[in-house]
């Protein structure tokens, strides 16, 4: 009886063992030497950057095998290099959503990062492969940098010819900036009643513009947005253009509008969005302009060789690619 008892417990035990085995096979979509490529890292990426399953599994691929090929040329950069390229990733993430950089928290930064119930040193590794895959295709590059400066004259005065839209500068707005924001300092949304309060600080901002008070000294007073703050004088978020799309997401139609048909000066008016309020002032505006000349045929000529780099680019990486997967042993499921 004991000797059957065991007998269906290894039975058993060699079924869940032999069912794991399999269910982790299916999950495998690749493996390049050792490095296990599954199903859910796919997933993610290709829900992060809004691209297809196939499409990310490639991107995947190709950045571990520029690993690989790194790592044999390459030394790997010390903790100062991978702490100063973190750093950068913090203050461009802080910057895309307006926040202060010391406010933002390991795990909203993590998330943003694509590495959700991640750690910091998963992103740290993360971090050290991207630095060498990156020095490693500067290196890879160079040769193809250094032989695509020539460009002919008659191929720059062409390329004038049939890109006129390429010869225009979009009309220009320098601005000043105070913004109320409906979220605190970790991102939470704040109470109707906290937010009615912004409201009335707003109002009470606008006024003292209106009477004449200084904006940069209001704007220190009032304002929310740290990095404006930062500016020389004090308000001041820099140019923007007219068609930047950037500034679309980043504001509103009315707001884009009102900088294009505004006198210069404080404008008289609360702007309202789903990040909060703000007012602005306009330094400065420049008309849209035709490049012609010179100055077009420097545009022109920088264009070319930019589009001759990255073509020849393509053409390296596309070779290099293929060769690293003989070399690597990559194996797709």
């Amino acid at each position: 009886m004991k000797k059957t008892v065991i007998s269906i417990f290894i039975i058993m035990f060699t079924i869940c063992v032999n069912a794991q085995v399999i269910q982790i096979k299916k999950n495998i979509v690749a493996k390049i030497l050792d490095k296990i490529i599954t199903k859910q890292d796919v997933v993610k990426r290709s829900i992060k950057y809004s691209i297809s399953f196939d499409v990310a599994l490639e991107e995947i691929v190709e950045f571990e095998l520029l690993y690989l090929a790194a790592k044999i040329e390459l030394q790997e950069p010390d903790m100062k290099a991978i702490d100063e390229h973190i750093q950068n990733d913090k203050k461009y993430y802080a910057a895309q959503f307006i926040k202060d950089e010391s406010a933002i928290t390991n795990l909203e930064f993590l998330n943003a990062a694509g590495i959700g119930n991640g750690t910091m040193s998963e992103y740290v590794e993360y971090t050290k492969k991207q630095i060498m895959v990156s020095e490693y295709l500067n290196k890879l590059y160079e040769e193809v940098v250094n032989n695509s400066s020539y460009i002919s004259s008659n191929e720059i005065a062409e390329y004038v010819k049939s890109h006129p839209e390429r010869f225009i500068k979009n009309e220009k707005y320098e601005i000043m900036m105070i913004y109320f924001s409906y979220f605190d300092k970790q991102g939470n949304l704040l109470s109707d009643d906290k937010i009615k309060q912004k409201v009335k600080k707003a109002a009470e901002c606008l006024d003292e513009l209106k009477k004449g008070a200084n904006f940069s000294g209001v704007a220190m007073k009032y304002s929310d947005d740290s990095l404006s703050l930062r500016t020389n004088p004090p308000g001041l978020i820099g140019s923007i253009e007219k068609n930047d799309e950037y500034m679309f997401k980043r504001f509103s139609t009315d707001i884009m509008d009102a900088f294009a048909t505004e006198k210069i000066g404080v404008l008289h008016k609360i702007f309202g969005t789903d990040n909060g309020l703000y007012i602005f002032k306009i330094v400065n505006r420049e008309p849209e302009k035709v490049i012609e000349g010179s100055e077009a045929a420097s545009i022109a000529q920088n264009i070319l060789i930019s589009d001759t780099i990255e073509k020849k680019r393509k053409e390296v990486r596309i070779q290099k690619i293929a060769e690293f997967k003989k070399l690597f042993d990559v194996k797709l499921y």
